[in-house]
Parts: C-alpha cells; structure tokens; sequence
C-alpha cells in the first residue's frame, strides 16, 4: 500500500485551502488538516504528527508564532515556509527544523503545487531507526552509541543529524558548507569551527566505545562515514 503523508496548513485563504485538498490530497496521497488560525491551543492535544508543513507567514505575529509555536510541537516536521521579503532577516535566528524550505512571496499556485510535490519526495529519505557503525550500533530514537559488549553514551541532536547526514550520502562525502545547511540549516552565522568541534567530539565518542576514532573520514573535499 502507498505511503499517505500527513500535510498541516497553515493558511488563511481558503481558496489555496482547497485547491491544495482537491489536487494534491488525492492525486499525489495526502493527508491534509488545514489550521485556520494561529492559535496554540489547536495544537495542544493532536494524536497525529505532520510529514511536512505549509506555513504561509502573512505578518510579523506569524513569523513570531512559527519560530515559537510551532518549532515546539513540530521540529522533526519538514517545512515549507512561505515569507515575504521584509521577513527575510529573521529565518537566520530561527530554530532549525529537520528540513526547510522557503518560497518568497508572491508564490504561483503551479510552483507551490511543484514545491509540495519535491518536499515531500524528500521525505522518509533515512527512516532506520538503528545501525550498525563498526563494533557498536547506534540508536536514533534512544540516541545512544552502543559496543557489543554494552558499553554506551549518549548522543545530542546535532551529533545524530550529523550521523545521519553522513550515512544518507554514503559512500559519497559532504563538505562542510553542505553540513552546515543539513544540520544549521539557515543559520548563516554558523561557523566552520562549529561543525569541527561537532565532529572531534563524535570521534572522541566513537574511540571511547568503539575504540575507532577513525569512522568518520575527511577526504575528497568532504566528510565521510568509514565502514
């Protein structure tokens, strides 16, 4: 059976509303709830969690309720996010979603139609909940690193998006301005040094429990995981 992706709207224009349920929720299997408002208690007691988002950022109250609210209920979400150009400055200081792409306003219905269509070609592109990394395993929903023999510590959110991100593109590398848009997204005062210090302390991990400092590899240009 087809996978059906969960889609949240936020929109106030019911015209975009349907179109999107008519077209898009049946040809390309969508799931889709449409949020009316920006309110944050019709988000409080939801048993469902959305694929992707839709948000479109009409004025500064929804750019403030979407850096705040919703970051708080949805960050593994992949986003959409539909932002005039005075908006632009405060995507640099806003939390980093698993995936975000923003559309510049005034967007035309045939390309956010292609934009829902490609963000969610993206999706489930890493769904293992575990795997094996030398001598150990890593669990993503624990987030633990794990040797045969039990030995185990404990990995931040950055350190298992950079595993992640790694093992996705294996066995081909990433540089570290495609690292840093992965897992800081659009934080452009990130800086190089940042993902660095990321990548001595997951080694310095891997050695402790793994006894390997040498799983995660730079070459050609980029980083790379080495089985």
């Amino acid at each position: 059976m087809e996978q059906r992706y969960r889609l949240f709207i936020f929109e106030y224009n019911e015209n975009i509303v349907e179109a999107l349920q008519e077209i898009i929720g049946e040809s390309h299997n969508f799931l889709i709830k449409n949020f009316s408002t920006h309110g944050e208690d019709e988000l409080k007691n939801l048993d469902v969690y959305p694929d992707l988002i839709l948000f479109n950022a009409h004025d500064d109250r929804d750019m403030d309720f979407f850096s705040t609210v919703i970051v708080k209920y949805f960050s593994e979400a992949s986003v959409l996010l539909m932002i005039s150009d005075e908006h632009e400055k405060k995507i640099t200081s806003m939390p980093v979603f698993k995936k975000i792409h923003v559309l510049y306003k005034p967007v035309p219905i045939n390309l956010l139609f292609d934009s829902i269509i490609h963000a969610s070609g993206e999706l489930n592109t890493f769904d293992k909940k575990e795997i094996v990394l030398g001598k150990g395993i890593i669990n993503f929903q624990d987030k633990i690193l794990k040797n045969n023999f039990g030995k185990k510590i404990y990995l931040t959110d950055k350190e298992i998006l950079l595993i992640k991100s790694l093992f996705e593109e294996n066995p081909n590398s990433l540089t570290k301005s495609q690292l840093l848009q992965k897992i800081w997204g659009y934080a452009d005062n990130v800086k190089t040094s940042t993902l660095e210090t990321h990548i001595y302390r997951l080694r310095k991990k891997c050695s402790d429990v793994l006894e390997n400092d040498s799983l995660i590899i730079f070459e050609n240009g980029g980083y790379r995981i080495k089985f």
